[in-house]
């Protein structure tokens, strides 16, 4: 077995080295790690495990680790998610060869519980030149780092054991004797070598079991069983031979028919034989006719009794195919109404502007009332294109003077014009200029005055455009407004609603002919539903749904009236019918077979019924000797399996015992070297007792005792620098009993807890019987890590004592 010890180590972005550090530990017994509290010792422990076991398990068996989204690794040092990756390197140098095991850390935001999943290590060709090239061939073998040091370092379980073995941690120096008794013996339970045999003995305690199992369900079987042939009754003799009618069930096949399945024709039968008989008929009709209604009383057939209501009174599907034209008329209709009411707001006593788009409108619209004022419309075309600028400006002067002349008459409420002995003498103001008058009386005649002026300075041509202007307003622009307002009073209630309403209503032909399925049964069942339904399929203000709500209390009412007759339910009675092909929903005189039929097909049923009890009572017989024999068989079984179990756990408990027993004296020995001023009832003490079980009941657990005969374990006796003490020789005592490949021990800060005689104590065995072993310890105080290095000197062996705040400093 080749022995190996740590020689270089690199650390970069990890914890709390931000910039790229290496160690050198080759050829050194002893390295002792100094300097202040926060300069990183621990830090170096935890890059050594990560390497060796591929976490940390401090942080790995801690409750208080939160689970929020974290920005960053909490072993990476700087940057975030988008940031660089920490890495550790760690050298193992053993007699003829060296492993290289590389670890990288990828920066990757998560949950702080997620980061041990973004841990990489594999075992590189050699030493890197830049650590930063490294991560792809660490991933590459990634996931056989685990087996390759265990192989190599002859370490079997090393991810679990390294605590035990190799490391002592600061704050977690007790973490051992803080287990139960039994949990101790399991943690190094695998060091006795004994797996095959546990494992035979797990897989006999699962065929335990499952035997087991099997003789719970034969006896379950057997139980089912005897109840089943308890129900039976057993007749002497054969039944009287009767034949099958051959109308009511097909021929029977004796040899496969089961029970079951006869009980299942012979209830159907009863059924049949109820409804053929005198009354049966006459209530079958009313059961079937109660179903009818619960099923139109459903919400998925609403639509089928608004069809209903919408169309059972239109005579064929023509009708409705006829909708669409009637549609269209009515779309173009309400595009009528649309210009008729812009005409109809067309103002005759203000100035109107008439444009191309206005007479478009009214020849569009009043074809005929255009075409007779067709050459008037042409003249006033001319005579504005006629007119000059001055002309129309002095038009429209004039145009407007008798607007505002009308406008003010209107609002003084006279018919013509205002007369001296009008009320209104209040102070005004023209509305186009701003000029006060004394009242609208002067204010009128001042109007009047001016529309003289620019009378006068009116050529030909202005005078000829007012009058065509003022015809066409007598004679089309007037009647254009009447007639508008007749149509639109007439066609204003075919609007877009009553569209939507029209298009409703049309249904496809499938639907229509449903419709009269409908139509049918409520003619037979419920005729004053017609009471109900729409006239027309043009009228707008018929509600479907408030009609639909008086139907449906019209069929809860008949529902209650023939509940009150029948309490049978179809559906259940439709099940037992399908089981012998009888359709339910065909008419009684339609069935192909009678009453006799029936009765004597339920005789025949009867008998085969109780000749299948003789048989299966026999049969059930001969299962549950089947049932007996097989229990006997599987006990014999569970019998010799439990003999075998005993004997094995017997055996490795003993063997469990003797091994554990092996760490005894050795154990002894260390701890009463380590434990110099320790004291046991006032007198100098001895080492520490570590107890195995006595009896094989006790199988599987540690004690350890502060002297012979202590009732107590340590834990609760002993100091906790003596506790600290204890775990120290616990680990030694198992390096010396089962010592593996791997020659370094990690001991964080173990003086912190020792007084000087138990320190001096401690390194005085390090170095006469553990100097085979490379130590790498951590202390805060310089004095002490002084001297140890000074020990270890003299005793020929090679320190190496780094400051870590020195080191960072530079």
């Amino acid at each position: 077995m080749s022995n190996y010890k740590i020689g270089r180590l690199l650390v970069k972005n990890f914890k709390s080295y931000t910039e790229e550090f290496s160690f050198n530990f080759k050829n050194k017994d002893l390295i002792i790690l100094d300097g202040p509290n926060g300069f990183g010792k621990t830090t170096i422990f935890d890059a050594i495990e990560i390497a060796l076991t591929g976490t940390v398990s401090r942080f790995k068996d801690s409750k208080i680790i939160d689970t929020k989204q974290r920005r960053k690794n909490m072993l990476i040092s700087t940057n975030g998610a988008d940031g660089v990756p920490s890495f550790v390197v760690l050298e193992l140098i053993g007699s003829n060869k060296s492993l290289i095991i590389g670890t990288y850390i990828e920066a990757k935001k998560g949950q702080n519980k997620e980061w041990p999943a973004h841990i990489f290590r594999g075992i590189l060709n050699s030493w890197p030149d830049n650590v930063d090239d490294i991560s792809t061939e660490i991933k590459e073998g990634n996931g056989k780092v685990n087996e390759q040091l265990q192989e190599a370092l002859n370490f079997k379980e090393l991810n679990k054991m390294f605590t035990v073995f190799n490391y002592i941690q600061q704050e977690e120096t007790l973490h051992f004797l803080k287990l139960d008794e039994k949990s101790r013996f399991k943690q190094i339970d695998h060091l006795f070598g004994i797996d095959g045999e546990k494992n035979a003995l797990n897989q006999l305690e699962q065929l335990k079991s499952v035997v087991s199992d099997k003789i719970k369900d034969l006896e379950k079987q057997k139980r089912d069983k005897t109840a089943e042939r308890e129900e039976l009754l057993t007749e002497e003799g054969e039944p009287d031979e009767i034949s099958l009618s051959g109308n009511t069930i097909e021929q029977l096949d004796t040899k496969t028919i089961t029970i079951a399945k006869l009980v299942k024709f012979k209830v159907a039968l009863e059924e049949c034989k109820k409804i053929l008989s005198y009354d049966g008929e006459i209530n079958w009709s009313l059961i079937k006719q109660r179903y009818e209604v619960k099923e139109w009383l459903k919400t998925e057939n609403k639509n089928l009794i608004k069809n209903l209501l919408l169309f059972s009174k239109t005579s064929d599907y023509s009708r409705i195919e006829s909708l669409s034209k009637h549609i269209q008329w009515v779309t173009n209709t309400v595009e009528k109404c649309a210009n008729y009411c812009e005409l109809v707001d067309i103002d005759v006593t203000v100035e109107i502007d008439i444009t191309d788009v206005l007479l478009n409108k009214i020849q569009k619209h009043f074809k005929n009332l255009y075409e007779v004022n067709e050459d008037d419309i042409n003249t006033y075309k001319a005579l504005v294109n006629a007119q000059s600028t001055t002309e129309q400006l002095l038009t429209s002067i004039t145009n407007s003077s008798e607007t505002l002349i009308k406008k003010l008459n209107k609002y003084c409420g006279e018919e013509e014009e205002i007369i001296e002995h009008s009320d209104n003498k209040e102070e005004v103001d023209c509305p186009l200029c701003g000029q006060p008058y004394d009242d609208l009386i002067e204010l009128n005649t001042a109007y009047k005055e001016q529309k003289a002026v620019f009378q006068k300075l009116q050529t030909d041509t202005g005078k000829k455009l007012k009058l065509a202007y003022e015809k066409i307003i007598d004679e089309l622009i007037t009647p254009v407004i009447q007639r508008s307002k007749v149509r639109y009073a007439k066609y204003s209630q075919y609007d877009d609603s009553y569209k939507g309403i029209l298009r409703d209503r049309q249904i496809s032909k499938d639907s229509f002919d449903k419709m009269l399925k409908t139509k049918a049964w409520f003619d037979s069942n419920l005729a004053n539903y017609s009471g109900y339904t729409c006239l027309s399929l043009f009228v707008a203000d018929y509600s479907v749904e408030e009609e639909y709500t008086e139907i449906k209390t019209l069929l809860e009412t008949l529902d209650n009236k023939l509940s009150v007759k029948v309490e049978d339910e179809f559906e259940l009675i439709k099940a037992k019918l399908d089981d012998i092909g009888v359709d339910a929903s065909t008419e009684v005189n339609n069935w192909p077979f009678s009453l006799e039929n029936v009765v004597n097909d339920i005789q025949y049923i009867e008998d085969q019924i109780k000749l299948l009890n003789n048989n299966q009572y026999s049969k059930l017989n001969d299962e549950i000797t089947v049932c007996d024999t097989g229990i006997s068989n599987y006990t014999s079984i569970l019998n010799a399996l439990t003999e075998g179990h005993r004997i094995y756990k017997t055996n490795i408990t003993r063997y469990e015992n003797e091994i554990a027993k092996k760490i005894q004296i050795p154990f002894y020995n260390i701890s009463s070297k380590i434990l110099q001023t320790r004291l046991e009832s006032g007198m100098p003490a001895s080492g520490i007792i570590l107890e195995a079980p006595d009896k094989l009941s006790n199988n599987g657990y540690y004690r350890f005792c502060s002297s012979i005969g202590s009732e107590h374990d340590a834990w609760s006796t002993m100091s906790s620098g003596q506790l600290a003490g204890v775990i120290i020789a616990f680990m030694l005592a198992m390096n010396k009993v089962f010592p593996t490949g791997l020659k370094t021990l990690l001991i964080d800060d173990p003086i912190q807890s020792m007084d000087d005689i138990n320190m001096a104590s401690f390194i005085q065995l390090l170095r006469e019987e553990f100097k085979d072993y490379q130590i790498i310890m951590s202390t805060h105080e310089s004095r002490i890590a002084n001297y140890i290095s000074y020990k270890y000197q003299t005793s020929g062996l090679s320190p190496l004592a780094i400051n870590l705040k020195n080191e960072k400093k530079n």
